[in-house]
């Protein structure tokens, strides 16, 4: 009994880990890199993949805000698009904002989904998702959203470039959450197919060179760098009650994430004049 036990434990967090983990509120800029300019538009995709691998599913479309260096908030508007997933060769449901900043600032998209059942876990998620917009004037960036799970920047969230550390907090219902499962992941923007997949030294599929896992200190705080350049995702869960559905109940789990660009350093001139001393001359 105790080993059935064990093995169901075991299936529970592989399950959670894996199967429950691989599929993400996706929101990036592919032109901006998360810049924009004062009264000029600027346009996001908000849909549902799997980043690393590039497996896109169907979303429904998420409530969605802006919050302003201000701490004001503006409601964003969603159109229905299409992506194709290369896996199945479907059309997939997905979306784009478009936003015009009125002020210079750090501003963040925030978007939530309603809770949503994964059939084949048998779990309903509520997703939780930040995005960080810098537009012109460094301004605001630690701003508190005050969301019931949330991901707090402790490093500026932009002008990252591979090589930098990016320091980060796990807020729970407003206080610092330790001990708890942070995930980190690339959105490569390709679809890969299984075979071309990190494979370990067994030739099986190699997770841990896909996701980096970590877990945050006593404070809820965590620390991560970024060996490419791109868009990535720094993402938590913690469960959360059940959620009712029909006549069921699910396990409900809330999951945090937080997009951020991560650029290449920036590469110096290569005719670019050194700086030298200029010896003066002393006339007598």
């Amino acid at each position: 009994m105790r080993r059935c036990i064990v093995l169901v434990f075991i299936f529970f967090v592989f399950s959670w880990v894996t199967l429950s983990w691989g599929y993400f509120l996706t929101i990036f800029d592919p032109k901006r890199q998360g810049y924009a300019l004062k009264g000029q538009e600027t346009q996001f995709f908000v849909l549902r993949t799997e980043p690393f691998q590039g497996i896109v599913y169907d979303l429904k479309a998420p409530q969605g805000k802006v919050f302003r260096p201000d701490k004001k908030t503006e409601s964003l508007a969603f159109v229905r698009t299409m992506f194709k997933d290369f896996a199945t060769g479907k059309k997939r449901y997905a979306w784009k904002i478009k936003y015009v900043p009125t002020m210079a600032g750090d501003h963040y998209l925030l978007f939530v989904t309603q809770p949503t059942l994964m059939p084949a876990i048998g779990e309903v998620w509520q997703e939780i998702v930040k995005v960080p917009l810098h537009v012109e004037k460094e301004k605001g960036w630690g701003q508190i959203l005050e969301q019931k799970f949330e991901i707090i920047p402790m490093t500026r969230p932009y002008g990252l470039v591979v090589g930098n550390v990016f320091k980060g907090q796990v807020l729970f219902e407003g206080k610092p959450a330790p001990k708890v499962f942070v995930q980190m992941v690339r959105f490569n923007g390709i679809y890969l197919s299984p075979d071309k997949l990190p494979q370990d030294t067994f030739g099986k599929r190699d997770n841990p060179r896909m996701y980096l896992s970590l877990y945050t200190d006593e404070n809820g705080e965590f620390t991560v760098g970024f060996p490419q350049e791109g868009w990535w995702l720094i993402t938590a869960k913690v469960p959360y009650g059940k959620h009712r559905i029909g006549n069921s109940n699910y396990p409900l789990f809330l999951r945090t994430s937080f997009w951020l660009y991560v650029d290449k350093p920036f590469k110096l001139p290569e005719k670019a004049p050194f700086l030298e001393e200029v010896k003066e001359s002393i006339s007598r």
